[in-house]
């Protein structure tokens, strides 16, 4: 049984290995980190350095890997998940667009502290890019979108659903969080009958 952060994290994860030639360096922090854990990617074949003194992975290892993650996404419906049903009612209310309401579901993911916050994390550890790329890169968003959307007058920070950390971007670990009411409305409530 697979979670919605193992399939979110499948199709990131399957974007990214398109998207990133395997000479780079990222490329292999992306396969290191995605054989680091079985649990979420199941026997990942191995994928080897491109060699001593080249960045990157071998381009055949990286095909099989990228055809590995595809076959298992194909093999999976994504999971149910009320809190993220519950935010694409709210997002829709309030008129955000597909780039805001993309945003805003990674952002809720990531605030859960599972798969997605420790991938954003490694993201921007180990491959150094910013919080807004890491958004970016995990939405399948231009930088610039996410940039105008996480702004002080942007449509996500603006009417408050998500709240900036002002301090400096060196010390920060999770620079957007999501608003108290937000995080109140996804949150299933229990009804108690009145006595």
């Amino acid at each position: 049984m697979h979670t919605i952060d193992t399939y979110t994290l499948h199709g990131i994860a399957l974007r990214l290995v398109d998207a990133i030639p395997a000479g780079r360096g990222e490329a292999l922090i992306l396969a290191r980190w995605i054989a680091a854990r079985p649990d979420i990617f199941g026997p990942v074949p191995d994928v080897a350095p491109a060699g001593r003194y080249r960045a990157g992975v071998d381009p055949l290892g990286w095909q099989v890997l990228r055809d590995h993650l595809g076959a298992r996404l194909q093999g999976m419906a994504e999971p149910p998940d009320q809190p993220l049903a519950r935010l694409a009612t709210i997002a829709a209310h309030l008129g955000l667009g597909p780039t805001e309401t993309t945003i805003l579901r990674f952002l809720v993911l990531q605030q859960r502290g599972g798969a997605v916050a420790d991938f954003a994390a490694t993201l921007r550890r180990e491959i150094g890019v910013s919080d807004e790329a890491v958004i970016a890169w995990c939405c399948n968003l231009d930088e610039v979108e996410v940039w105008s959307a996480l702004a002080p007058q942007g449509p996500l920070v603006a009417p408050g659903l998500v709240q900036p950390d002002g301090t400096s971007p060196v010390m920060r670990d999770e620079p957007y969080a999501l608003s108290g009411l937000l995080l109140a409305l996804l949150r299933p409530q229990v009804w108690k009958p009145p006595l």
